[in-house]
């Protein structure tokens, strides 16, 4: 009974296995294959597949749901918030070191200006 191909209906256009079938159109699945909501079981077989799938879907999401639990991906608005504050942070931080180089820049030349003026003294 175990190699006995498992068939299903259809239910929407889809893409299978690299080739599109019509809503209504019977497919068989190789062997392992997991249907998924676009097809609708035809036998006992069938339905077990198509529930084991939605099991593993829903571990799948679960374990989604987990690992992405305190991210603010999921939220656009904390996210952008996130964003503009590394950006405003990041500007801050350029913006100082910008100010610092032109400080030392304006350093060096005024040491420069003072020892070509000594040495025009002299």
């Amino acid at each position: 009974m175990a190699d006995t191909p498992i068939k299903y209906i259809v239910k929407e256009k889809s893409l299978i296995g690299n080739e599109l079938f019509e809503a209504g159109a019977e497919v068989e699945l190789p062997e392992g294959t997991l249907p998924a909501e676009n097809l609708e079981p035809t036998c006992a077989r069938g339905e077990a597949k198509y529930q084991e799938y939605l099991a593993s879907n829903a571990a799948r999401i679960a374990k989604m749901k987990e690992q992405y639990a305190d991210s603010a991906t999921g939220d656009a608005v904390v996210l952008s918030k996130l964003i503009a504050a590394a950006v405003t942070e990041a500007l801050a931080t350029q913006n100082a070191e910008a100010a610092a180089l032109t400080a030392r820049i304006a350093e060096l030349e005024a040491q420069a200006k003072a020892a070509a003026d000594q040495k025009s003294l002299a």
